[in-house]
């Protein structure tokens, strides 16, 4: 189980820490820092990972915490959609299985008080896949 509190009692604040972390996104774009892994033409769209170990202390995690170790994935692609229908689809659990096959659970864990848009903290599990264990995802959600 997680302590939400633990995200929500940050010495830096939630704003703060949110922050850090969508620069250090922004960081690894103009850096260069992404290596594309898959891209699918017909359909636009292209996935990309990085290990961002500067994301590692998002919780007072460093270089050595075994967090460090995970890779931050990214999708790009055109949606038609106003924002806050995008806005509404991330935030809204139940229309996980419309995007995510494999997804088998997902629970939010709480709200984090932001005054810059809305974040949350999600759990989320995937089934076993062909020789691939069952994976557990715990995920900062955050849109402004």
């Amino acid at each position: 189980e997680i302590d939400m509190k633990a995200f929500r009692n940050t010495p830096k604040g939630v704003d703060a820490v949110n922050e850090e972390m969508v620069a250090a996104l922004l960081g690894l774009d103009r850096a260069g820092g992404w290596r594309r892994v898959r891209e699918d033409k017909d359909c636009g769209i292209a996935v990309f990972r990085a290990r961002p170990a500067a994301l590692a202390w998002s919780h007072g995690a460093g270089p050595a915490d075994p967090a460090s170790r995970f890779d931050a994935i990214k999708g790009t692609g055109e949606i038609e959609a106003a924002p806050r229908e995008l806005l509404d689809i991330f935030m809204d659990n139940a229309r996980l299985p419309e995007f995510n096959q494999y997804c088998s659970e997902i629970e939010d864990l709480g709200e984090l008080r932001s005054s810059v848009g809305r974040s949350k903290i999600s759990w989320s599990a995937t089934p076993r896949i062909g020789p691939l264990r069952p994976r557990d995802f715990v995920t900062r959600v955050h849109c402004r």
